[in-house]
């Protein structure tokens, strides 16, 4: 009842009140409710990047949660934004190991592949990146414009590429 109350209060008195966020974040991990917990969580880092609380608390996420790619990409993202250049590279390193064994047993879950295609951008592994999102269009059109997004982001010569392909 109080994640509920808290919820409702970041909608109806103040979206970008870290406050309630983080007691939210909080409210959602002690009822296990982890990927709700991770999210409010980036709220809270989006609202105060400074406040390193937030890195602590994904941490404890991770111990509960060791395999969940999401909290792993949250992580690197924070690092990131810190400047931890190496960290973040460590948790993307996980990520990749992640989405590669989930894809051992979905092979055919375009999201997965879609996935595996952003972290390898992260990581600079652009030939991996445009393998794996023109696969996860194909398995599934409707991320084509996310696959778009992430093609216009690598450098050039893979979106051009992308429409030669695609006119064979």
């Amino acid at each position: 009842d109080a994640a509920e109350a808290y919820r409702m209060a970041t909608v109806f008195n103040d979206d970008k009140n870290a406050s309630y966020r983080a007691v939210l974040a909080f409210l959602y991990k002690q009822i296990n409710e982890y990927d709700k917990a991770g999210k409010e969580a980036m709220r809270v880092f989006e609202l105060q990047p400074e406040n390193k609380e937030v890195l602590v608390f994904f941490e404890q996420l991770l111990g509960l949660r060791p395999n969940d790619p999401t909290l792993h990409s949250s992580l690197a993202y924070i690092y990131k934004q810190m400047g931890k250049a190496e960290k973040a590279r460590q948790e993307y390193l996980i990520v990749k190991s992640l989405y590669l064994q989930i894809l051992a047993n979905y092979p055919k879950e375009g999201a997965y592949h879609f996935n595996l295609a952003s972290v390898c951008k992260e990581l600079g592994e652009y030939e991996k990146a445009y393998y794996e999102a023109v696969l996860a269009e194909k398995l599934d059109s409707g991320l084509r414009n996310s696959v778009l997004d992430l093609l216009y982001s690598l450098p050039e010569n893979y979106i051009k590429r992308y429409r030669l392909e695609g006119k064979n």
